[in-house]
């Protein structure tokens, strides 16, 4: 090879050599064609040297070591959360990712950047996978996710999972219904609902839902009810404190809505609803 030009020697080198291993090579110059085709003969001369193995692997890091993924209602799908899969090797060595395993009631979710099984990582890159979990029962659950890889190294492959099913809130019932009402005033004994969830135990969970107030019976016909009527639930209880209906009549009910249309309505006990002067009648105390 003339002076100032280079070439590129390529080599295999031994399963057998380990990391540190130094290996001699003495290249020598052989006859080449120059760009007319003529051949010229080798200088003679050669030129020793030696390379040292180092180990280049693929090594893999799956984070966080553990997902909580808290309460669920039973029977549905709770929030993702994500983990991360990296590639912590170097000098252009690529990881492959052939499936992932999970164990309990937990599964991977879409919109990660990992992308479908199987796929790979470049030296130092990473990218995020979801998981969901979908309780069957009540009560504690757990499980694993498990990354299974080509990696020469793996410093964490499995993260445990775990998570809580809980009875979703099904109905509205009355824990207190009126006694009695007075035309245009009060709701005697106030109205209290109560959010129930499948067991029939009271929701406390739930500071979300509002509920809706209305008649599920009006033996008048023409009452207006009066008042506050759209209340949101507090540790699973709405209080109603300042309904009023103006007509008099027997048999009056009232009727509990979820406003989301979730929870499956209630209505209270039949209740009366006095004229004032007949009220003031029954409780005038005498002199």
């Amino acid at each position: 090879m003339p002076s100032g030009q280079f070439g590129i020697v390529t080599f295999q080198i031994s399963d057998s050599a380990q990391p540190d291993d130094v290996i001699s090579l003495t290249i020598v110059g052989e006859s080449y064609s120059d760009q007319d085709g003529n051949v010229v003969p080798p200088a003679g001369n050669s030129q020793n040297g030696s390379i040292t193995v180092v180990d280049v692997t693929a090594i893999l890091r799956v984070s966080p070591t553990e997902l909580q993924f808290g309460n669920t209602f039973t029977g549905s799908t709770s929030s993702f959360e994500e983990i991360t899969i990296e590639n912590e090797g170097s000098d252009g060595v690529m990881l492959q990712v052939t499936s992932i395993s999970l164990t309990g009631p937990f599964s991977l979710a879409g919109g990660g950047s990992c992308g479908a099984v199987p796929f790979s990582l470049e030296d130092s890159e990473s990218c995020t996978q979801r998981v969901v979990f979908a309780p069957i029962a009540d009560g504690p659950a757990s499980g694993s996710l498990t990354v299974h890889s080509d990696a020469d190294e793996v410093i964490n492959a499995t993260v445990d999972l775990s998570g809580e099913g809980i009875p979703p809130p099904v109905e509205l019932v009355f824990g207190q219904s009126p006694d009695y009402g007075v035309a245009g005033g009060p709701l005697y004994a106030g109205v209290v609902v109560h959010v129930l969830d499948t067991n029939g135990d009271l929701f406390t969970s739930d500071n979300t839902t509002v509920v809706t107030m209305s008649f599920a019976n009006d033996p008048s016909g023409v009452a207006t009810l009066s008042g506050t009527t759209a209340v949101s639930v507090s540790n699973g209880v709405a209080i109603f404190s300042d309904l009023s209906i103006d007509q008099v009549g027997n048999g009056f009910e009232l009727r509990a809505s979820d406003q989301g249309g979730t929870l499956s309505s209630g209505d209270s006990d039949d209740f009366a609803v006095l004229p004032l002067d007949l009220f003031q009648d029954r409780f005038e105390q005498p002199d």
